[in-house]
Formats: C-alpha cells, structure tokens, sequence
C-alpha cells in the first residue's frame, strides 16, 4: 500500500501591493485635480486681462469720440449789450453877426453847424444818420433743438446816403433751459473791403456745444447784401 500525499500549494500575502496601488491611484487623482484647479485658475485670469483689455479699448474709443464729433463744455453765458446807433444831425441856421468894412461876412450869410443829438423834425433841416444798423432776421425751425430759432443778420451803413452796407455780421442766439440770457454765436462777417470770414471753427464748436455741421447750416441761412 503506497502512501499518500496531500498536495502541497503555497499562498502570498499581495495586501501589501495592493494598498500601494490604491495609494498611488489616490496620488494621482489628487495630482489630476490640482491641474484641472490650476488650469481653471489660469483661464480666468486670461478672462481676466481680457476683459480689462477691452474695457480701456471701449474708454479710448469713447473719449474719441467725444473729442471729435460731440464736444461737450461748460457753458458759458454772454450779456450782450444792445447796438447803439449814434445819430449826427445838420443843421443850417441863420447866425446874426457883426458887419463892418473889413469883414468879407455879411449879413444873414449862412453856417452849417454839426452837433451830436436828438433827431429835429424841421423843414429847415437837413438829417443825416451815420453808423446804424439794419437787421434782418430768418426764422428757422432746424434749430431748435439746440436752443437756436432764429439767425440774424446786420448791415451797418456808415451814413443814412450809402446804398450798401460798410459792415456785414451775422450770429445766432443760443438759449438754454434754467439761462436768464441767451448766448450770442458769431458765424461770420463781411468786412468793409467785402473780404467774407467765417466764425464757425472746431473751438466754437466746443465753446457752444453745437456740432460743425449744424453751425455750417446755421452759416447758410445768413442773409448777406448782394451787389
């Protein structure tokens, strides 16, 4: 009778292995978050920068604009005193004098007499009326919403026997919401040697707060004298 033998085996402990794994596994994982955070972090920063970026682009292009096509300024508010017209007045008068052999005068010889006042209605006299003005306005509607409704024209006439102006201006009355006074806005004149030059300037522009264009067209309703 042979002898039996049980069968022999042997078996490992892999716990050991088996932990490192899992911790390795945790290692990585953790490792894998941190990255996701990190980049997470740099894409809002990149958002961000960007946004900052635009910003000062939207800033730099609003503040050109403003300089250019719509200025804006403090107002101003001009007293604008009324015109003066002076008026000089000829008079012929009888003046008495003393006659005698040696004087070249005679008797009831008439004197032309210049004095400043006012007008004498006398069939004796002969008026003349120096340095006043005519004015012509145009009453325009376009305006309106920048406070203007009407441009006025001048013809100054350096004597009442001149048929056409020395002196030619034109401006417009601005008048604002809560302002006692209007403001003037000279857009040009036309000099005794009929040279034309226009007011309406870039500075005018921002001093009214009216736009270039919009003073141009306010230029054009002007009501020059014609030769």
């Amino acid at each position: 009778m042979s002898d039996s033998k049980s069968p022999e085996y042997s078996t490992h402990n892999f716990s050991a292995v088996d932990n490192q794994i899992l911790e390795i596994a945790k290692r990585e994982k953790a490792r894998t978050f941190a990255y996701r955070v990190e980049s997470a972090k740099m894409i809002m920063l990149y958002l961000g920068v960007g946004a900052l970026i635009f910003a000062v682009m939207i800033y730099v292009l609003s503040w050109a604009y403003r300089t250019i096509m719509a200025p804006y300024v403090t107002e101003k508010v001009e007293i604008v005193q009324p015109e003066i017209v002076d008026r000089e007045v000829i008079k012929v008068v009888k003046v008495p004098v003393i006659v005698n052999e040696n004087s070249e005068l005679k008797a009831d010889d008439e004197f032309v007499v210049t004095y400043n006042g006012p007008s004498i209605t006398s069939e004796s006299e002969i008026n003349v009326v120096t340095n006043y003005n005519i004015f012509r306005t145009v009453e325009t509607g376009n305006f309106s919403t920048y406070g203007v409704n009407s441009v006025v024209t001048g013809w100054r006439y350096s004597s009442s026997e001149d048929s056409f102006p020395s002196y030619q201006f034109c401006y417009a009355h601005k008048l604002d919401k809560g302002k006692s006074a209007p403001l003037r806005i000279d857009l040009g004149n036309i000099d005794i040697d009929g040279g034309y030059y226009s007011s309406v300037t870039r500075d005018l522009s921002r001093d009214v707060s009216i736009p270039i264009s919009v003073l141009k067209k306010m230029e054009d309703s002007c009501n020059w004298a014609s030769i």
